[in-house]
């Protein structure tokens, strides 16, 4: 799984949703675990998929490619977009409303409450609401010592349907952090500023359509939109208002000793020269204008 943060504002938005996966994830490891005393092994499920994270001015773009279920256990996987506490109304479908407390579980794309629009591209969307009664020990024993929690909550929860004895399965789906109205969600749904260029178990990549900002994670190596790269990489390119091209880039496989990666754009390649060593897999960021060709296409 690859975060690829290429925002260049809003970045306390960007933080807070980071630290909010990195709760739920941290929680749900801890609830399955004691659900399942063998589930914290990570070859239990035999569950794999490719996953990547793109920031874009506000909105998160995901993907998902190679979802498979290798244990054939017939029992239904989802992607959980989001799962969260119900603060108000909820606009759905077409443009149904629920209200924080109603039992319901119905398809649908897309998704707005509290400030945020949400919007599946590729896959089955399931949105799900509820009461939950409260869990506190289950979370940490030291809650026995606190006092008025709350003993239950409305609760949203919006995912992705596999099914069961997912094979190569797929996914995209978009989060706006300024998505002020479902209209206004439905039109960026309608009309995305960005667009998706590949999302396989090989490549998965993200352009920006007024930018032309392109963000990819290349799991081989590979060519997408013109841009190719001769190892496995995560790259972002962007054009600056004077011109030039900059060109942000690290190894995730975090090889000491790969030293430098060929990139190809425009028709022209370059050597970018990578951190060794104990920096390896940090990311540097050049001026492609500032660099010498080593020769044409």
């Amino acid at each position: 799984m690859i975060f690829f943060d290429v925002s260049f504002e809003n970045e306390k938005l960007a933080e807070n949703y980071k630290q909010l996966m990195r709760e739920l994830g941290t929680l749900k490891y801890h609830m399955e675990r004691q659900k399942h005393p063998a589930s914290h092994d990570p070859n239990f499920y035999q569950l794999t998929a490719r996953k990547a994270y793109f920031w874009l001015n506000g909105k998160l773009i995901c993907i998902g490619a190679g979802i498979s279920d290798n244990a054939d256990r017939g029992v239904p996987v989802a992607t959980t977009i989001d799962q969260t506490l119900w603060r108000g109304p909820a606009t759905l479908g077409s443009g149904t409303v629920k209200k924080p407390g109603e039992s319901f579980r119905m398809d649908s794309q897309l998704l707005w409450h509290d400030g945020v629009g949400y919007w599946v591209m590729n896959g089955k969307g399931i949105l799900s609401g509820e009461t939950r009664k409260a869990r506190w020990l289950d979370f940490d024993l030291n809650n026995q010592e606190s006092k008025n929690l709350p003993q239950s909550a409305p609760m949203l929860m919006f995912q992705i349907d596999h099914g069961k004895n997912v094979k190569n399965g797929s996914y995209a789906y978009a989060v706006d952090f300024h998505c002020t109205s479902f209209p206004d969600l439905q039109k960026n749904a309608k009309s995305s500023p960005f667009e998706i260029i590949a999302a396989s178990n090989d490549i998965q990549a993200v352009r920006e359509k007024r930018s032309g900002t392109l963000a990819a994670v290349f799991y081989k190596p590979g060519e997408i939109g013109g841009l190719k790269i001769n190892v496995p990489a995560v790259v972002l390119l962007r054009r600056t208002p004077d011109g030039d091209i900059r060109v942000t880039i690290n190894d995730p496989e975090q090889n000491p000793k790969l030293g430098s990666v060929m990139l190809g754009w425009e028709n022209q390649f370059y050597e970018i020269k990578l951190p060794t060593g104990v920096s390896c897999g940090k990311q540097v960021t050049v001026n492609l204008s500032n660099l010498k060709p080593l020769s044409k296409k």
